[in-house]
């Protein structure tokens, strides 16, 4: 096994000319007190067996106002009834502006899901980081 060991920088700075998305819902949980799926694992097939290991949970408050968030890791059954566990603690306040970083490990099996529900709309942004690979 090897290891390159690299400063996460560009070579220079540069300026973001992008123009920003009209309807920008991408990682955004867009409505209150609903619980939404953040991130699936992949289901295998036949031929592949799927596993996915999630690294980190990153939540920020982009709202005007103090929102409270609950993250949570969810199984289906074998009649396809939910078993949904609190990852996060219990309606976690985040202030505007503020940050919740979750790095624990968490192991899924295929169709296992992370969930994430807010009682204010388009305060959230999220990002999940992980890895995904062949089993099999």
């Amino acid at each position: 096994m090897s290891l390159s060991i690299k400063e996460l920088t560009n070579t220079s700075t540069s300026i973001d000319n992008s123009i920003a998305a009209v309807v920008d819902s991408f990682n955004v949980i867009p409505t209150a007190n609903v619980v939404y799926d953040l991130y699936t694992a992949p289901n295998s097939s036949p031929t592949s067996v799927k596993a996915a290991i999630v690294k980190g949970i990153r939540l920020a408050n982009i709202g005007a106002t103090a929102a409270k968030v609950n993250l949570y890791f969810m199984r289906l059954n074998a009649t396809g009834q939910n078993r949904r566990r609190q990852l996060s603690p219990v309606d976690l306040t985040l202030q505007p502006g503020y940050l919740y970083i979750d790095d624990s490990e968490l192991s899924l099996e295929p169709g296992d899901r992370i969930q994430g529900k807010c009682d204010t709309a388009n305060a959230i942004q999220f990002v999940i980081s992980g890895a995904e690979r062949d089993v099999v």
